[in-house]
């Protein structure tokens, strides 16, 4: 189901949901920060889409995530986790996802970069699958 409603959402939807959903990840790695800060100023360009995510009840305001948004359910943050940590594992397979997903030209190089690195930082965790996040984000 998530999958399918992922599929059907364009991708400044997709975008936005991704930006959200990174910026509130537990970071896994001690004493290491990973700042989010391009993709976070690009979420601005994203207003119709957040109106829209707000309205279907897939996004709250959130003042606790440095986007301002939370993703819920949260079910579709941790499948949105898994499928970037399982992507990132093979380059050529990541720059396909991001192909597939429309994304060439909205992210920068520097962008794309970002989004590889957390999804590596985040394989840690996620070596156990959705369990790991989980424990993670509220352990």
């Amino acid at each position: 189901m998530l999958s399918d409603t992922w599929k059907n959402w364009s991708p400044q939807t997709r975008m936005a949901i991704t930006v959200i959903t990174l910026a509130g990840t537990p970071q896994p790695l001690e004493g290491r920060q990973f700042h989010l800060d391009a993709l976070l100023c690009d979420l601005r360009n994203f207003n119709p889409e957040l109106r829209a995510l707000k309205k279907q009840g897939y996004i709250k305001q959130s003042a606790s995530n440095p986007s301002g948004w939370r993703v819920y359910p949260k079910a579709f943050e941790w499948w949105l986790a898994d499928e970037l940590v399982r992507t990132v594992r093979d380059e050529q397979a990541f720059a396909q996802w991001i192909q597939a997903q429309e994304w060439d030209g909205l992210l920068t190089k520097g962008e794309k970069k970002q989004l590889v690195e957390f999804a590596k930082m985040l394989s840690g965790p996620l070596k156990e699958g959705i369990a790991g996040l989980i424990k993670n984000a509220v352990g």
